[in-house]
């Protein structure tokens, strides 16, 4: 299947499980796309973590993510990062950007790309290297200085007058 003009490589199915490095190609220019997926488990309910893309080998090349429901869904809405080193940050059931749950596929695409569409690998090939993280448990908010405490110490009360 293809995303319009674009040569497209199936990375095919990854997880937050086990965390993930590949080594990818998208070659010279900007009409490539690399594409993997992800279904979401019941169990991953309540975690977060986070995927990117680096360059390696060849000098700084930017580049950008997307992460949608859709294959090829490659627009401003959809849109992660778009720097030397773009991260997409997700969750299950949560509150990072890109907002999963459990049952929905969701897929990530990356390309060649500035945020302002510019072609960044036009003269060299890139070397690409895609991370996906481990899960974390989910951030809870237990500091002890939101928790409504005794009297003050003698030493920080009011000096009577």
């Amino acid at each position: 299947m293809s995303c319009g003009e674009l040569k497209v490589t199936d990375g095919g199915e990854f997880n937050f499980t086990s965390g993930m490095t590949r080594d990818i190609q998208l070659g010279k220019g900007d009409r490539a796309v690399y594409i993997l997926r992800t279904t979401v488990s019941a169990a991953d309910a309540g975690r977060r973590s986070h995927i990117n893309i680096v360059e390696h080998g060849s000098g700084i090349h930017y580049k950008t993510v997307w992460a949608s429901k859709t294959r090829c869904e490659m627009t401003n809405e959809t849109r992660q990062g778009s720097n030397s080193s773009p991260s997409v940050y997700v969750s299950v059931n949560g509150t990072e950007p890109v907002n999963m749950a459990p049952g929905e596929t969701w897929f990530f695409m990356f390309r060649n790309l500035s945020y302002s569409g510019k072609n960044t690998c036009s003269t060299t090939t890139c070397g690409e290297r895609i991370t996906a993280y481990t899960w974390q448990a989910a951030v809870t908010q237990t500091s002890t200085a939101l928790q409504k405490g005794g009297p003050l110490p003698k030493r920080d009360q009011p000096k009577a007058k």
